[in-house]
C-alpha cells in the first residue's frame, strides 16, 4: 500500500478507483453483472483492489522506461 500511495499518490488511486467505478456501473447498466449477490460484490472489491495496487506498484517501472530517471527510497546514511 505504501509502494502504491508514493508511486501513483492519492489522486491516482482515486483516478484508478474512479476508473473501475465507472466501469462496473457500465456493466450493470448494460446487464452484464447483478449486483444483488454479494459473492459478486466481493469478488469485484477484490478484483479492484488488486488493480489499484498492480497499477500503483507497476507505475514506476513505467515510469522509469519512459523518462529514464529511477526512484529510490530516502535512505539516512
Amino acid at each position: 500500500m505504501r509502494a502504491t500511495l508514493r508511486s501513483i499518490g492519492l489522486f491516482g488511486m482515486i483516478l484508478v478507483l474512479s476508473v473501475a467505478g465507472t466501469l462496473i456501473w457500465v456493466l450493470f447498466d448494460q446487464g452484464f453483472i447483478d449486483l444483488s449477490n454479494p459473492t459478486i460484490n466481493t469478488w469485484l472489491a477484490i478484483v479492484i483492489l488488486s488493480l489499484v495496487l498492480a497499477i500503483g506498484l507497476s507505475w514506476s517501472i513505467v515510469r522509469r522506461k519512459i523518462s529514464g530517471q529511477a526512484d529510490v527510497d530516502d535512505v539516512d546514511e
